[in-house]
């Protein structure tokens, strides 16, 4: 991931890190890199495509800075519009599970095939269930769910992933 700061808004001397790091990170031939910046609730897209450029055959998942979005829907076609960008990190937003979930459903419609919506950001067992078995996404990121004892910081424990892949069997293809 890129970022230089816990916020979603950037400087220009963070920017040349970044563009440094994704430069950097390309050459190293990464699967992906995870970066997204936004202000004031909209896309910051210069400094976005700034970062692109630096790594320009390096599939990109647009992160969380999404759920900041004041227009999501709006923004999922513009960064669709965008060849690098082949995932958008979101939570849903706020909310129980159910409204995140439809939220979550109403994202992927938007999407369509250009672009994979992936759950993250909150993903309880409640949540997961949910995604699971209403099919409403292909991707989940876990984070916690995958660690002992649901600890951010702790390590991920065989225990739980087996956990997470149980809940997931016979379920097949979405």
């Amino acid at each position: 991931m890129l970022r230089q700061n816990r916020g979603f808004e950037t400087t220009p001397m963070e920017m040349r890190v970044m563009q440094t790091a994704a430069r950097e990170l390309a050459s190293m031939n990464i699967d992906g890199l995870v970066a997204g910046f936004v202000k004031d609730g909209t896309l910051s897209l210069d400094e976005f495509d700034a970062v692109l450029s630096a790594a320009t055959r390096v599939p990109v998942t647009f992160h969380r800075a999404f759920d900041s979005l004041v227009e999501p829907d709006r923004a999922i076609d513009m960064l669709a519009d965008h060849t690098q960008i082949d995932r958008i990190l979101t939570s849903g937003g706020s909310g129980s599970a159910e409204e995140r979930c439809a939220r979550l459903r109403q994202y992927v419609a938007r999407a369509g095939s250009r672009v994979t919506i992936i759950a993250g950001g909150g993903v309880d067992l409640q949540m997961f269930g949910l995604l699971v078995e209403q099919g409403i996404v292909r991707e989940i990121h876990v984070g916690r769910l995958a660690r002992e004892d649901e600890n951010p910081a702790g390590p991920v424990s065989a225990a739980s992933v087996r956990r997470l892949r149980d809940l997931t069997e016979g379920v097949g293809p979405l």
